[in-house]
């Protein structure tokens, strides 16, 4: 009965006219169906660009999971008290300015501030939920508390001291 691939082809094509639904899921009409068909190359340049992306994605995947893991080192050697409070904000504001291309996860309502401010902030925000760590060092934690609100007050840099060498080596790795 089928004595080619032609004409398997054709009775393929013949018998789903009669059902009226195109061969190919996902294609919604015949137009749709033969478009996707004769586009080879736009799917070539499709997956091309998927993969760009996903590149992209994963780099950024790695720059938060580094900056996850360095605010948290950071937090550890100020539970510790190795470092102060201004020493850590300096270490924040490294992180911040080292990787700038990816956006800061912080409050929009300090987007004004200079980035030293917003990355004291950021050291407030994230020490507020240990209670532990704030009532080790309560007159170091007042002290740096009073000194960000007034430069947020005021809209003006903190001063931050140079972040310690030996914890930013730990950073750059």
């Amino acid at each position: 009965m089928f004595s080619s691939a032609r004409s398997i082809i054709a009775t393929l094509i013949l018998s789903t006219i009669v059902v009226g639904t195109p061969p190919l899921a996902g294609s919604e009409s015949w137009s749709d169906f033969f478009r996707d068909l004769f586009s080879i190359a736009d799917y070539e340049s499709i997956i091309e660009d998927e993969c760009k992306l996903t590149e992209q994605l994963n780099r950024k995947d790695q720059l938060i999971l580094g900056r996850l893991a360095a605010k948290n080192l950071i937090i550890e050697r100020l539970s510790e008290k190795k470092i102060s409070f201004f020493q850590a904000a300096a270490c924040f504001h490294f992180i911040q300015k080292e990787s700038n291309d990816l956006i800061e996860l912080s409050d929009r309502n300090f987007k004004h501030l200079p980035k030293e401010t917003q990355s004291a902030i950021n050291l407030l925000q994230w020490t507020k939920p240990n209670s532990s760590l704030i009532e080790s060092q309560k007159e170091n934690y007042e002290q740096f508390k009073f000194e960000v609100e007034k430069a947020e007050c005021e809209g003006i840099a903190i001063n931050l001291p140079h972040p310690p060498p030996d914890l930013l080596a730990n950073l750059m790795n």
